[in-house]
């Protein structure tokens, strides 16, 4: 790495200096002691590197404070922009009955039927088989359906997370609500924000030389 950074500045004379290396989900070794004796090395021995960690818990430890950890949280993405993400990656089109959930639309008591029947009139879709066609009239309908159906909530506006989901919704899947948890409750319609707000999708972590 220490002649990786000298080349660099060779050949770029303008450049600053500055490198920064990435590690993505990094919780199974952030925790483990060679690693973190590794991170120290790479900071002492080179000290134009910079170190961002991706992880899902914080690192607890750091080599004997031989460097500093920067705990930042990254907040998911907003419900809408989670829909947006899951539309375009869904490996086949949706279908209107695969939104349309009964207990989901309408409070407890109304019928299956009013309910999807409601459900079809504000978004423009008379025929609950056919794909969902997302245009500027329905847009806004349609986004609340899909990030409110809880296959795409439980993935906590997390893109990776979403992009893994959407992978799933092939030709040989039936239905969405197959990729939905079993503990969801589909009481109402539901936000695409993390309950209570208290977990993080993931963490960013700088370290620096002592």
């Amino acid at each position: 790495l220490s002649d990786l950074c000298e080349v660099r500045q060779r050949e770029w004379p303008a450049a600053s200096g500055q490198v920064l290396l990435l590690l993505d989900e990094c919780d199974h070794l952030i925790q483990q002691q060679p690693f973190q004796d590794a991170v120290a090395d790479i900071l002492q021995r080179c000290a134009a590197y910079r170190i961002v960690l991706s992880t899902h818990q914080p690192m607890v430890g750091t080599a004997g404070g031989l460097f500093k950890v920067v705990h930042q949280p990254i907040a998911g993405l907003a419900p809408e922009d989670a829909a947006r993400l899951f539309l375009r990656r869904v490996q086949r089109p949706l279908r209107w009955e695969e939104l349309m959930d009964p207990l989901q639309l309408l409070p407890e008591g109304a019928s299956s039927h009013a309910t999807a029947q409601l459900a079809m009139a504000k978004v423009g879709a008379k025929d609950p088989r056919r794909p969902v066609i997302m245009a500027k009239a329905n847009e806004g309908e349609v986004l609340q359906l899909v990030a409110s159906h809880p296959s795409v909530t439980a993935q906590f506006g997390n893109p990776r997370r979403l992009i893994e989901l959407a992978s799933r919704v092939g030709p040989m899947l039936k239905s969405l609500s197959e990729l939905a948890p079993r503990s969801a409750q589909r009481t109402a319609v539901a936000s695409c924000s993390e309950p209570g707000g208290t977990m993080v999708d993931s963490v960013m972590r700088t370290g620096r030389g002592a």
